[in-house]
């Protein structure tokens, strides 16, 4: 396979990657090894079957056996959300992470991708798209002609070469002999029922009604554990004499539907008539939602005549009990789903009745307020955190919400409130053909919005147009857009738009009229040094234009003014800590050091952006911060890793589809032909193929490690060595280098717990619960291992011996079938341990070592402070923030509490002795933020704000962790505090009081 297509397939995200099941497959063997030595011979595959028959569970079998094989990347496209037939390209491209630009069509960018290697792409539910999905897989298997398709649906395709694999039942058994027992359908039905009833067993009293319903339900996958779920309060024979009379009865009556889809749909109908109904009402409703709902969009989308708030979760448990709803954990939430088939079944019951428009209204009206309350907390387009994470979760829900908007032309103001709040979840996906032309359209339909939501959405358009390359069609909307927001009194929309217009006008050759917009946008904001402390939407946008009046300023060759611009955003962004816009302006300026011929400069910015790019995965930064260390090589003389570098970052660049200004492309070819010259056409050609078959990580983590000694082997391992001090001795390399880059395993559980597997992103429902996680980290904490029993404590501490000797298996088999390696986890004598051999990046371990390390010594090295910066910055929250866990963990979690807060300290002192006192304030106000009874860390906080002029404010500090202490402790500030306390009442102005280790706290 071409190594770009390996590049690629690991950077597909979860949304692209093959379910997980939580129940084991049962009786597909067959089927499964048939389909797979179809596919080396059938390049278009389609599973066609009735709802319920297993088409979906029997596509992601085939999936991870064929995906199992490291030249075969597979791509999982879940349609089922959609509804628009012309969105199903650009549906497609969005769930492989692909960005939308100008001149390229969703298909394009697909067969980009899909063209090059052997992939296997699978397109799920295809039934009410099916003419549309016909179009794409004939147009992509003609254009990349090594790509295999596998379709579910409930029709086939109908175009040529489609081989057309009737989904077949289970086998039933034909007696209730002891072999017949072993039938595929009889073990599935056996397994559900004792998830339902934990009790149940297969026993020669109830054999022969157990064949009976499996024969009567045709071997159904989804019909069987539907009838399953009814033991918890029938008898087999109960349940078999009530199947029998309903499909009957369904039978006589009915001869225009095939017995398949009479059996499910006779199944449903009678789940449905035994619910009481509010049941039934609720299940109608939920078929509102696309792609699955939490509890709270269930209250407040459904709870209305006849069902109350309260009442919801009651209900909604009555129906996952009845195996109606299924439900899932995703980062700490649970999260539930109307079954495909029973979601159609329930979309039909709704249409019969008259509530319709209200449902989708209130459905429309939640996601709406999620989108308009999540748009400052997404602001800059940062993947990965929790507001983006759920936005990224509810797309289908939002997609469906804005498609009802589309209906109406009353309803287009909601549309340009929906487009105007989710600019950046659709900058962060790359979502951005469909998001500007229902922009376009609800601009062109609605007359009635107000001048503000007029310019905030003619603001996302220019922008949507922008992040696509097509430059020309920027000018218009934003000019209209600062037209109408002058006279608003909405500053933050205002500078928004002035920050794009000044752009696009700069990057057009004015650049006058360029920095009188930029400063007009400034002055609308305000001065960065007064922004209140949780004003973070102002302070990054003031962070944003300026990177822009860089990026134009650069542009037109105003090197001094670019430089001066990055640092100001890196300034405000550091304030207010937002490390993509602390990134971005780092990698920019960089650039522009390197420019003005300062390479040691460069290096040093690239050192602190690549770990905060990485640690949001922001491809876009990236890039910029690959595209700047290739220039960073080449100066250096390392042509061959330039080479490779430049194959990684073109990878990515076509990938999120970013087209190069015209300025960036000349430059750009500059440098090619200058490599290709030096190295040879053979040897650059063939390095920067290399390259982008090469982790960008590890590349970037050569780049700001390496020295200038241009001899220096390249990638083909990061350089292990840790840094040495001036005694020789062994330094911890806290910056995120090194191991980290190409570690088996790597875990970041300071903040939102993160688990990688290699590159691969290990989501929560990989683990089907908490617990595995949970396991893995202990094991994590404690290197020599720990016992059963030892687990038990920890995690069941009122279960018996039984109990917990079954849940530890169970938890350990679930872990391991996580991983994907069971061998990581061995025995040794009776105690579980992670194998000694892995290499693991543990974020716990390097930051306590990295912090100890430093700390054992004065801060007096010229790179102590930074790297001491570089550590906390591994610090993205407490120990296992969010997570349930087990009371085990609290210790840790204080004693790195402590850790933080000593090197806060340390960190801050040093910058008052280098009377750098705004700094000191922020690392004394960060200790304080989370333990506001640190009566140094409050002291200290009083000295820089004595200095920096702000002395009301330190009396008022001091009366507050006065009152603190005497509330909480019952003690009074020690002395050297009111002796400075004293010296500010008094005017002075504020020395370092003495006494500033070991006080109370």
């Amino acid at each position: 396979m071409p190594s770009r297509m390996r590049a690629r397939a690991t950077a597909f995200p979860a949304s692209a990657r093959v379910p997980a099941y939580l129940t084991a497959q049962v009786g597909r063997d067959r089927e499964i090894a048939e389909i797979r030595r179809l596919l080396r011979s059938r390049r278009l595959i389609s599973l066609v079957g009735a709802g319920g028959s297993g088409k979906t569970r029997l596509a992601a079998a085939v999936a991870e056996a064929v995906g199992s094989r490291p030249d075969t990347p597979v791509a999982w496209i879940d349609l089922t959300t959609l509804r628009e037939p012309e969105l199903v390209g650009e549906h497609a491209a969005c769930s492989l992470g692909l960005r939308e630009h100008a001149g390229a069509t969703s298909f394009a960018i697909l067969a980009d991708v899909l063209g090059e290697g052997s992939p296997l792409l699978v397109l799920d539910n295809c039934e009410h798209l099916i003419e549309a999905c016909a179009r794409l897989v004939d147009a992509l298997l003609r254009d990349c002609p090594a790509l295999h398709v596998v379709v579910t649906s409930r029709q086939a395709l109908g175009i040529a070469g489609e081989k057309v694999w009737p989904v077949p039942p289970l086998d039933v058994p034909a007696g209730d002999t002891p072999a017949a027992l072993e039938a595929a359908s009889v073990r599935l039905f056996v397994e559900r029922a004792q998830d339902a009833m934990p009790g149940f067993t297969l026993t020669a009293e109830n054999a022969s009604a157990v064949v009976r319903i499996c024969r009567m339900l045709d071997g159904l996958p989804l019909a069987l554990e539907l009838a399953a779920a009814r033991l918890r309060v029938l008898s087999p024979e109960q349940l078999a004499g009530r199947l029998d009379s309903m499909l009957d009865l369904l039978s006589s009556s009915s001869h225009v539907v095939l017995p398949r889809h009479r059996t499910l749909r006779a199944l449903i109908d009678w789940s449905y008539t035994l619910l009481s109904s509010e049941e039934r009402c609720l299940m109608r409703r939920l078929s509102v939602f696309a792609g699955g709902f939490t509890l709270d969009a269930a209250e407040a989308v459904t709870a209305y005549e006849p069902i109350r708030p309260e009442d919801v979760l009651d209900l909604l448990s009555g129906l996952v009990d009845r195996s109606l709803v299924a439900v899932s954990e995703e980062q700490g939430e649970a999260r539930y789903a109307l079954l495909e088939t029973v979601r159609q079944y329930a979309q039909e019951r709704l249409l019969e009745g008259d509530d319709v428009e209200e449902l989708r209204r209130r459905h429309a009206g939640f996601f709406l307020d999620l989108a308009e309350t999540a748009e400052p907390h997404v602001l800059g387009g940062t993947r990965g955190t929790p507001w983006m994470n759920r936005l990224e979760r509810e797309h289908g829900n939002l997609r469906a919400a804005m498609a009802w908007c589309a209906e109406g032309e009353a309803r287009a103001v909601l549309e340009l409130r929906f487009g105007a709040a989710l600019h950046w979840l659709h900058f962060a996906v790359g979502h951005f053909g469909e998001s500007r032309r229902r922009l376009e359209a609800a601009l062109a339909t609605d007359g009635s919005a107000s001048p503000r939501l007029r310019g905030r959405a003619l603001t996302a358009l220019g922008y949507l147009a922008f992040w696509m390359g097509d430059h020309g069609a920027v000018r218009g909307p934003m000019e209209e857009a600062v037209e109408l927001l002058r006279t608003e009194g909405a500053p933050t929309d205002l500078a928004f738009a002035l920050s794009g217009l000044a752009t696009i006008v700069g990057l057009g050759g004015d650049a006058g009229t360029s920095g009188r917009l930029f400063g007009e946008a400034e002055a609308a904001l305000g001065d960065p040094a007064r922004f209140p402390p949780d004003d973070f939407p102002r302070a990054l946008l003031y962070a944003f234009g300026s990177y822009w009046r860089g990026v134009v300023a650069q542009t037109h060759g105003d090197l001094d003014t670019a430089r001066a611009a990055y640092q100001t955003s890196v300034g405000v962004a550091r304030r207010f800590g937002s490390h993509p816009s602390i990134g971005h302006p780092l990698t920019a300026l960089a650039r522009t050091l390197m420019l003005q011929g300062d390479p040691d400069g460069a290096r040093e910015c690239l050192a602190e952006a690549i770990p905060l790019l990485l640690r949001h995965e922001d491809r876009w930064g990236l890039l910029q911060a690959a595209e700047v260390g290739t220039l960073l090589l080449a100066m250096r003389g390392q042509g061959e890793l330039a080479a490779r570098l430049m194959g990684a970052a073109d990878g990515i660049r076509s990938d999120i589809g970013a087209v190069p200004a015209p300025h960036e492309q000349a430059e750009r070819q500059r440098l090619v032909d200058d490599l290709r010259d030096g190295l040879g056409a053979g040897t650059f050609e063939g390095a920067r193929a290399e390259g982008s078959a090469t982790s960008v990580q590890a590349i970037l983590s050569t780049v700001v490690r390496s020295p200038v000694d241009p001899a220096t082997p390249v990638v083909g391992g990061p350089d292990k060595e840790a840094d040495q001090d001036a005694a020789g001795e062994v330094v911890p390399d806290p910056m995120g280098f090194g191991p980290s880059d190409e570690a088996d395993l790597r875990v970041r559980a300071l903040g939102p717990l993160e688990i990688l597997v290699g590159e691969r992103p290990l989501p929560g429902e990989a683990f089907v619960s908490g617990k595995p996680r949970e396991l893995l980290l202990l094991l994590l904490c404690h290197a020599d291992g720990r016992t059963r029993e030892q687990v038990g404590l920890a995690f069941w501490p009122d279960a018996s011996a039984s109990q917990v000797k079954n849940s530890f298996h169970v938890t350990l088999h679930r872990l391991r079938k996580a991983l994907g390696r069971p061998d990581w986890i061995v025995v040794a004598g009776d105690r579980y341990r992670l194998d000694s051999s892995l290499t693991v990046d543990f974020d716990v371990e390097r930051f306590e070592r990295g912090i100890e390390a430093i700390l054992r010594r004065p801060l007096d090295r010229s790179d102590a402070a930074e790297r001491l910066r570089a550590a906390l910055a591994l610090y993205r929250g407490d120990f296992l923030e969010g997570e349930t866990a087990g009371d085990w963990h609290l210790e840790l979690r204080e004693r790195l509490r402590r850790c933080r807060h000593d090197a806060l300290m340390a960190l801050g002192l040093f910058e008052v002795s280098r009377e750098r006192f705004a700094p000191a304030a922020e690392a004394f106000r960060t200790v304080l933020a989370s333990d506001r009874l640190h009566e140094e860390a409050g002291r200290q906080l009083m000295v820089c704000m004595a200095r920096t002029g702000a002395r009301t404010e330190a009396l008022r500090l001091y009366e507050t962790l006065r009152v603190l202490l005497r509330d909480e402790l019952g003690v009074e500030p020690d002395r050297a505090t009111v002796a400075l306390y004293d010296e500010l009442r008094a005017g002075a102005g504020g020395t370092p009081p003495p006494g500033s280790a070991g006080s109370r706290r």
